[in-house]
């Protein structure tokens, strides 16, 4: 039938055109239309009352749905999240977990029929997303975010997109110039957050005296060191030298991001990352000893990852012990130089992988999807409960205002239903560009503004 009904075609419809669009396919190839009855599965009685009741959705979801059950049929194909294609699906899930007051396994089996959601993902959802409820509750109404951006790199590994080029193995005047302008941007704007994440790029892959040189002042500005939860990502062990591990053993952390992404050297080699278990065992005990708590990350479906390899990892990670387990799905992005995913790792091996997470006392608190992710699969965060990274959450549920500084930073202003996104320049060249009175910027200000008004 062409690749024109792949699903991917689904994302490159405009929703507004859907209904035509639907038309069109049903009398191109004379399949039987879809209705409001079409079901992805067959459902009983108190099935299809929740679904009368509860899911129907405003007209274009609607269409997208009716258009999603049409391709099923035609091409034999399914994706993970069905009808659900947004990059949150929580957020709809938990809706429906208020408005319903149902039993999970309930509204599990009305989610499964109506979006043809599979039956691991709508369950994985469906308790990832009333973790998210309860972690929500405990950040007060309007509690600002605080995002840092150190956008430097020893190097760029294949599949990421974040580092701008001119970041790369930055020379000592690149990066003390940086500390010094993101230090003017952030004492411009400062207002105590309820939560703080220092990100990248490689934080740690700043000289490691100009990291202590931005620390400490960070740490000096009024309430920084009064936030309940400060967390510094640090990605790479080969940044972790022994002169940086002292300095953050004398800053004030309380979490610690440390991201192998693969413990398979054949696919660490494939991506152009460098890492070993020795280095990431060494590490983290090193790590441990400060008293950190300690993230870790993997990707599912990079070049030469094999099932048994990637589920190898998980176990090795579990012996490991860190407070919490994130699971990427490879996703592919504007501006990472690999262009093409051909992972022959399906969803059964990655929901293996989860609920051997789930097997070792981790919980799932933070799910989101990204648009071209191997497989249409979703990224799940898991943690020892009490372990989870709040920030996480409060940044991805849009009800949060978020200050972000620093190159690629993306503040977020709340303006009753509205949300507005003020971003910062996106490479180091721009960003050392701009004039001293417009760091911080009118967004950034704007944001702070809004919740000292709310206070």
């Amino acid at each position: 039938m062409g690749a024109c009904f792949k699903f991917n075609a689904l994302r490159k419809v405009n929703v507004y055109c859907m209904k035509a669009y639907l038309a069109e396919v049903v009398r191109a190839y004379g399949f039987e239309a879809p209705t409001e009855k079409s079901r992805f599965v067959e459902t009983d009685e108190e099935t299809e009352a929740i679904i009368q009741r509860l899911l129907p959705q405003p007209e274009r979801r609607e269409e997208k749905r009716q258009l999603t059950w049409l391709l099923e049929q035609m091409t034999g194909q399914s994706r993970p999240w069905g009808a659900l294609t947004g990059v949150r699906p929580t957020t709809m899930l938990q809706m429906w977990q208020r408005q319903s007051q149902l039993d999970d396994d309930v509204l599990a089996k009305a989610l499964e029929a109506y979006y043809g959601i599979h039956p691991h993902q709508v369950k994985l959802g469906l308790r990832t997303a009333r973790r998210e409820m309860e972690i929500e509750s405990t950040f007060s109404e309007n509690a600002l975010l605080f995002y840092l951006s150190i956008p430097f790199c020893p190097s760029r590994c294949t599949y990421c997109s974040f580092v701008p080029h001119d970041g790369i193995q930055a020379s000592h005047e690149t990066q003390k110039a940086y500390v010094d302008a993101v230090l003017e941007e952030v004492r411009g704007a400062w207002y105590p957050p309820e939560a703080i994440y220092i990100g990248g790029g490689t934080p740690t892959a700043l000289e490691p005296q100009l990291f202590k040189e931005l620390m400490q002042a960070l740490e000096a500005l009024p309430g920084w060191l009064d936030v309940p939860e400060r967390t510094l990502e640090a990605g790479r062990c080969d940044t972790l030298t022994d002169e940086m591990l002292h300095i953050i053993d004398d800053l004030h952390f309380h979490s610690i991001c440390l991201n192998p992404q693969s413990l398979d050297p054949e696919v660490l080699k494939a991506v152009g990352r460098p890492g070993s278990l020795k280095s990431l065992r060494e590490t983290f005990d090193a790590l441990r000893q400060m008293g950190l708590r300690i993230h870790m990350d993997l990707i599912f479906g990079l070049p030469k990852e094999s099932a048994e390899g990637f589920l190898e990892g998980i176990e090795k990670l579990i012996e490991i012990e860190p407070e919490a387990i994130t699971i990427h799905a490879l996703a592919k992005k504007k501006g990472a130089d690999l262009t093409e995913l051909d992972s022959p790792l399906g969803e059964k091996t990655l929901a293996k992988a989860q609920l051997r997470l789930i097997d070792a006392g981790y919980e799932p608190y933070y799910l989101y999807r990204h648009k071209y992710a191997v497989g249409g699969l979703e990224n799940c965060s898991f943690a020892k409960p009490g372990f989870e990274t709040r920030y996480n959450v409060a940044m991805m549920d849009d009800q949060h205002p978020v200050l972000a500084c620093g190159v690629c930073g993306i503040s977020k202003e709340l303006r009753g239903d509205e949300i507005i996104r003020h971003a910062n320049r996106r490479t180091l060249a721009s960003y050392f560009q701009l004039k001293p009175e417009d760091r911080p910027s009118e967004g950034q200000l704007r944001v702070v503004e809004s919740c000292k008004r709310a206070k």
